[in-house]
């Protein structure tokens, strides 16, 4: 808790100080927050591109060398 008194400096990602820790911040950061949704057990939905992987394969296969 010691990192969320009033007034504490906040640091960059240099570890050097940024500025301070407003009142409004500290409230923010103490709030609960959401819980993820589940992700659901479905099967996901094929690709859109799988079809057109097709197409294209095919159309390489027909054509004649040369052309």
């Amino acid at each position: 808790r010691q990192a969320l008194a009033a007034g504490g400096p906040r640091y960059d990602l240099d570890g050097q100080p940024a500025g301070e820790v407003t009142p409004e911040q500290q409230a923010l950061a103490q709030a609960p927050r959401k819980k993820a949704a589940a992700r659901s057990t479905s099967a996901p939905a094929p690709s859109p591109a799988a079809g057109y992987i097709k197409m294209t394969l095919k159309g390489r296969v027909t054509s004649k060398p040369g052309n």
